[in-house]
């Protein structure tokens, strides 16, 4: 089934819960049930899910690929205004801000809350219409909190969060999981990659994600690259791919690429099927349930102020539901799973951007590192368990890159070079 089909289908059945949330987001701006110091929070956020919600429309109906460049900038520009920059410091996704205007007390747990709504950025534009109505219900359960109390308790307010992580960990870890091993839900994916015109800008857009210079510079770097030169940098990323006893039990590649990258992605996929090889386009997740490692640094303040958050509701319980789920996930689709060989990255290699968490981030406490320790441990083990291989020897690769026997990552250079993650030295070198 096609992932388009099968999210059809997920739609409908989520219809008449949407319906209600949409309805009851609508009459958010003209109440006053909650006490004024919270009243611009909770109207802001339901205006944006609102936003969210108009914009899913335009994807389902197809009216936003008639959006003129400038028309679908208006639309990105506007869900990622109040994070860029200084804006950040008066957004209510900062942390700092957020304890400020909504006290010591909630400011952390309700910028986690508006955090985890803009997830729906994502969401919106592939028309994930349960992802949202989860999303809206969530914001909602808060809200009535706030409606029922002038001061609600805090760790009711912190049960409403844990329990949305775990029950709809089954959903958004389940799904993330499922279309990251199984190729047949992302060929609808590869498909809409091969139909963009990607000599006009118009398609960064598509996405959600957030399109600044770095995206537009790459589009433009590949959109002059010679077909040798790119078809030598596809070589170099799925030569190892072609012995024949990855072909004969391995035979299943994930794909990670930011946006602009997109000429490079298809002479990979035409390489990778010359070789008999399926590739999967792992969409990118950015909820606090399952977020992805290659995902759009819009802001590295606020990568690192919400990098923790999980830290709001983490316990050894909800660690092992998450392996739970895994286990499921793995199971269901072992016949995948054990196919898969490895990982491409496509990104663009440049100075880290490392920001530092304000102090009024959320942080882990010591018990709950020991519970990530745990469940690294247990991920890998799970992973080994059903042969799923998503590393990149170093031996394969030493002649082709400088990538490290720690096994960082291969990352491209715009002149189509390749170094290792790290730091820029100030000798222009990156940091090995």
């Amino acid at each position: 089934m096609k992932l388009e089909t099968w999210q059809r289908d997920r739609n409908e059945r989520c219809m008449e819960r949407h319906q209600l949330s949409i309805e009851r987001l609508q009459m958010i701006d003209q109440e006053e049930t909650v006490q004024d110091r919270y009243r611009p929070y909770f109207r802001m956020c339901a205006a944006f899910l609102l936003k969210l919600g108009s914009l899913r429309r335009t994807i389902e109906d197809h009216s936003f690929e008639t959006f003129t460049l400038e028309e679908r900038k208006r639309w990105n520009q506007e869900l990622y205004v109040d994070i860029l920059g200084e804006n950040y410091k008066k957004s209510f996704a900062d942390p700092t801000y957020a304890v400020k205007m909504l006290s010591e007390v909630y400011g952390q747990l309700l910028s986690f809350l508006y955090t985890e709504l803009r997830s729906g950025i994502l969401y919106a534009f592939s028309n994930r219409l349960d992802y949202l109505t989860i999303l809206n219900e969530l914001f909602l359960e808060i809200y009535q909190c706030f409606e029922a109390q002038e001061q609600p308790e805090y760790r009711n307010l912190r049960e409403c969060v844990y329990w949305y992580a775990s029950d709809y960990c089954d959903v958004f870890l389940a799904d993330h999981l499922r279309e990251s091993i199984n190729p047949v839900y992302t060929k609808s994916v590869i498909d809409r990659i091969r139909e963009m015109d990607l000599s006009d800008n118009r398609y960064l857009y598509s996405y959600g994600e957030y399109v600044g210079e770095k995206e537009l510079e790459t589009a433009e770097y590949f959109r002059n690259l010679s077909e040798e030169a790119l078809w030598k940098i596809a070589d170099t990323y799925t030569r190892r791919y072609r012995k024949e006893d990855c072909q004969a039990e391995k035979s299943v590649v994930q794909i990670f690429y930011r946006p602009g990258f997109e000429r490079l992605v298809l002479a990979v996929l035409a390489d990778l099927e010359k070789q008999g090889i399926e590739p999967v386009i792992c969409i990118p997740a950015s909820g606090v349930i399952a977020r992805d490692e290659l995902h759009g640094n819009v802001n590295p303040q606020y990568e690192a102020d919400h990098k923790c958050d999980e830290a709001l509701f983490l316990d050894k319980k909800y660690i092992e539901r998450k392996l739970d789920v895994m286990k499921y996930g793995y199971e269901r689709e072992k016949e995948w799973t054990a196919r898969v060989t490895g990982r491409i990255r496509l990104d663009r290699a440049e100075e880290a951007l490392c920001g530092q968490a304000g102090p009024d981030a959320v942080s882990y406490m010591e018990e709950q590192k020991e519970c990530l320790r745990i469940f690294d441990e247990k991920s890998v083990q799970l992973m080994n368990q059903y042969g799923l291989d998503i590393t990149t020897p170093y031996e394969e690769l030493e002649e082709i890159s400088v990538l490290t026997k720690e096994g960082k990552n291969i990352i491209l250079l715009e002149d189509g070079r390749f170094v290792t993650e790290g730091k820029k030295m100030p000798d222009g070198s990156f940091e090995k």
